[in-house]
């Protein structure tokens, strides 16, 4: 009578320790996956810009010539 007490409590305690392992894993696996997918801001979106604009600016300098000429005729 006494053990299947003793066993039914350790049995809850395993259950709930088991549960708290999983969630505190689901908080770190989704807090670290949302950290790399995080949403693109305007400033982010702007430095992009002004990093492109810079190396197509650079390679305009240096003589660079594209390899496709797009030429556009009207019949």
């Amino acid at each position: 009578m006494i053990q299947d007490v003793i066993l039914d409590v350790k049995n809850k305690i395993k259950i709930s320790f088991l549960l708290l392992n999983f969630t505190i894993f689901l908080i770190f696996y989704f807090s670290y996956s949302t950290h790399f997918t995080r949403k693109k801001t305007n400033r982010d979106l702007l430095n992009l810009k002004e990093k492109n604009r810079k190396s197509s600016t650079e390679t305009e300098r240096e003589g660079f010539e594209p390899s496709v000429r797009i030429t556009r005729t009207t019949d």
